[in-house]
Order: structure tokens, then sequence, then C-alpha cells
């Protein structure tokens, strides 16, 4: 397995695999020494977990707070959930995709995005997507989860051509697709990052 240096180094070996892809779950297993064993550096490592161990102690004391003051279920905590929801989303953002990406595959949480059906008649089946194929980016953006491939296909102009890259196997293929719906049904897996 390689990480940020291309370097090789000792196995990564993901847990359960039937985990739902959240970004709360990246904090409930952090896989610290997975991924400084993986090439990213320790300091690099530590200051990512902080950020995430921060965020998620937020949202343990607002949701306990609000339990001790009776607006659990109210639009109240929802909103102020949201934010700290987004705020740990974001961590992906300042420390980028690759980080974030290991630290999925680390801790056994779903990282990829399966096709498991095209449908007939869709921009998927015209450019010869098959069931099994993997969606690695969608346009500019990395994919790790079926929102994010919902959310990237709304970005830009309707109808605008848009690279598609997907893992069929070991290749990586490149597509061009209108932008908007694929056109799939989908599966979340875990793979091992590659470069």
């Amino acid at each position: 397995m390689r990480g940020r240096s291309g370097r090789r180094s000792r196995s990564a070996s993901p847990g359960s695999r039937t985990a739902a892809g959240s970004a709360s779950r990246v904090a409930s297993s952090f896989p610290e020494e997975q991924l400084i064993a993986a090439g990213f550096p320790r300091a690099e490592v530590r200051a990512y977990r902080e950020r995430v161990d921060q965020i998620e102690l937020d949202r343990l004391y607002l949701r306990d707070r609000a339990a001790r003051e009776g607006w659990l279920d109210t639009p109240r905590y929802a909103r102020e959930s949201s934010t700290l929801f987004r705020e740990l989303l974001g961590t992906r953002e300042e420390f980028g995709d690759e980080l974030y990406d290991w630290t999925l595959y680390s801790s056994g949480h779903p990282n990829r995005v399966q096709v498991s059906e095209v449908m007939q008649g869709s921009a998927a089946e015209s450019v010869g997507l098959r069931a099994g194929d993997v969606v690695v980016r969608y346009g500019d953006q990395a994919i790790f989860n079926p929102m994010e491939l919902r959310e990237a296909t709304l970005d830009g102009d309707a109808g605008a051509q848009t690279a598609v890259e997907v893992r069929r196997g070991e290749e990586l293929i490149r597509v061009f697709v209108p932008r908007g719906p694929l056109g799939v049904r989908t599966d979340v897996v875990t793979r091992e990052p590659t470069g």
C-alpha cells in the first residue's frame, strides 16, 4: 500500500465492511498508526485526529446539553448539530482527499461507490459503464459515497460534457457523459486507495 510519500508500507487492513459511510464514523475508530504506516507524516495525522476529536467532543457536549435542557428534538438542535457535522465534513477539504480516503479505508469504512446496475437508455449505458465499475471521480471531484456522486451530478451546467473516471479491475477508465444523472444503481464498498 502507498501513502502520500509513495513509499511501500505494511498493510493497513480494514475491519468490518458493513458500516455505513459517513464522516462521523471516521472519528469512531481513528486509525492513527495505520495512516502513519501508509506514509502520512505523524504530525499531519495527529493534527487531523485532534481536529476530528474536537469536533466529535463538541457534538457529544451539544447532545448532552440539549438533552439536559430539553431541546434535543428541536430545530435548534438539528441546526447546531448540522453545523458541527459540516465542520467534520470540512476536515476533508482542510486535510485533503488522500488522508480522508486512507482514514476511511484504514478504519474499515466504505470509501468507494460501485455500480451495481446500469439502467437501460442511461448516460452510463451509452458510454459503456458496467456493473462492478467503481466510480473514482466525477468531474474534478473524488467520489467516496453515493451522496457525493449525486451532488456532483448537479454541479455545473446540465448537459455539459463531464469526465467520469471509473476503475474496472486494475484498469482506470475515463469516459465523458452529459452532466446530470448517470443512470446507475450503486453500492458502497471498501477498497485500498491507489495512486
